[in-house]
């Protein structure tokens, strides 16, 4: 059971997924979550006594305001992906326009086929530390745990076979954690930004969506011939995701 943390958001277990060969992701192995810039002491000691190995953070060099925190017994991985803040210069200027709601939508769906397209050193540098059985379990996030997490745990997921359905559902579990507003939040957006803020714009650039990840996953099959054919771009051979499935599937 993933324990519940205050300080980091969007935490959780990847683990636990059906695979489409009837067999499960095995938990324990691979977590997930939001930035721990502001990681109170009792949720360290906790991912502590999780066994922690490895943390990978895949922000860019320009959001990390703060000293990394110390989760002891781990080393840290940076993997930098960028494309989320030339994507959110796009989007900041949208949350005051009205009916702009589909204008956000087709930015984010646009940005999850940018990951796909542009990804691939981070991506073969993520499987690399995968690969490596003394590295779990491994926790990995970015930001908000949303958007480049989403993207590259799902691909992991992919690789191993866990079901399509398992992975989506994997990732909009984020809206439990992340992204939907509640009545009280919207009020306070309204009172801060004068009203100008429309919060269906915020609701949809906060949200995972299952036509977010969908568009990545068009985007592999259409654009770089299937999951195969794209790992092998990313330099990941079948030999290797075979080994990951023995590391990550019960």
């Amino acid at each position: 059971m993933t324990p519940t943390l205050k300080t980091i958001h969007n935490f959780r277990d990847c683990g636990g997924g059906a695979t489409v060969d009837g067999r499960h992701l095995r938990q324990g192995c691979l977590y997930r979550s939001g930035t721990l810039d502001d990681a109170q002491a009792a949720d360290l000691r906790t991912l502590h006594t999780l066994g922690l190995k490895t943390i990978i953070d895949l922000r860019a060099p320009r959001e990390k305001r703060k000293v990394p925190a110390q989760v002891d017994g781990t080393r840290r991985v940076d993997i930098p992906i960028e494309l989320e803040t030339r994507t959110r210069e796009k989007i900041q200027p949208l949350m005051t326009k009205r009916g702009a709601e589909q204008e956000v939508v087709d930015i984010l769906k646009q940005m999850y086929r940018d990951l796909a397209d542009e990804v691939w050193p981070q991506a073969r540098h993520l499987f690399q530390v995968l690969l490596n059985a003394e590295a779990y379990p491994v926790l990995i996030h970015c930001r908000a745990g949303k958007d480049r997490t989403g993207f590259m745990c799902a691909l992991v997921e992919q690789a191993v076979g866990v079901e399509p359905v398992a992975i989506v559902q994997d990732y909009l579990e984020t809206n439990h954690h992340f992204g939907l507003l509640t009545p009280r939040m919207v009020g306070l957006l309204k009172i801060f930004s004068f009203g100008r803020l429309q919060i269906e714009n915020v609701r949809a650039s906060l949200s995972a969506r299952e036509e977010y990840l969908q568009a990545a996953f068009e985007q592999i099959e259409q654009g770089h011939g299937g999951l195969t054919a794209y790992l092998a771009k990313c330099g990941v051979t079948v030999c290797e995701i075979e080994t990951l499935r023995g590391l990550l599937v019960d």
